[in-house]
């Protein structure tokens, strides 16, 4: 199983049957680090939802995981670099909550 499946199957689910997680605590998937989306962002022509996703790091592999609009968990996996370049953009930055969290 790839880190994107793996994470996908462990997305949290939405908060009250919306996408919005500006304002719940989440747990992230296994092993996955929270960051909030603050720009626009498509891979492999999927628009991914501003707000809330998980990255799933290993030695080779990159997986970021969303929820959808319609709240299906999806995934997929990106180049660490790629990782790199939207974390020094600021398109993708740690989460707010996560921060909070001991």
């Amino acid at each position: 199983m790839s880190n994107a499946d793996d994470i996908a199957q462990h997305c949290p689910p939405p908060a009250n049957g919306s996408s919005s997680y500006r304002r719940r605590r989440t747990r992230p998937p296994l092993g996955g680090r929270e960051f909030e989306l603050c720009g626009t962002l498509v891979l492999d022509g999927k628009r991914v939802p501003m707000g809330v996703c998980w990255v799933k790091q290993s030695a080779r592999e990159v997986a970021l995981a969303w929820r959808s609009a319609d709240g299906a968990a999806l995934a997929r996996d990106i180049a660490p670099s790629m990782l790199r370049q939207l974390l020094d953009e600021g398109v993708l930055r740690q989460a707010a909550s996560a921060n909070a969290r001991k």
